[in-house]
């Protein structure tokens, strides 16, 4: 019983912790790839907010966009799913 409750602690914080995407840029465009990079780098995304407060607003909407449009959530299920094949192994055995 402790064991269970054990690990549906251990999967509440691992869904829990942010994660950063594998993405296959060979898909995106010249465009799409730049603003992430921008967007990426906390200096550029600052100046760009402090600078050009409407191009960064526009475009933090696009990267948004960007990120739904390419993130999987594959992987991230793949692990989840191991980890419950291995804590009901340990159970079970």
């Amino acid at each position: 019983m402790k064991f269970k409750l054990l690990t549906t602690d251990f999967l509440n914080f691992y869904n829990d912790i942010r994660k950063k995407p594998n993405f296959d840029f060979s898909q995106w465009s010249t465009k799409e790839i730049r603003l992430y990079s921008y967007m990426v780098n906390t200096d550029t995304a600052n100046a760009m907010k402090k600078y050009h407060k409407g191009t960064h607003k526009k475009e933090r909407l696009l990267y948004l966009k960007l990120l739904t449009k390419y993130q999987t959530e594959e992987q991230q299920n793949n692990v989840i799913q191991k980890i419950k094949e291995k804590v009901n192994f340990s159970i079970n055995n």
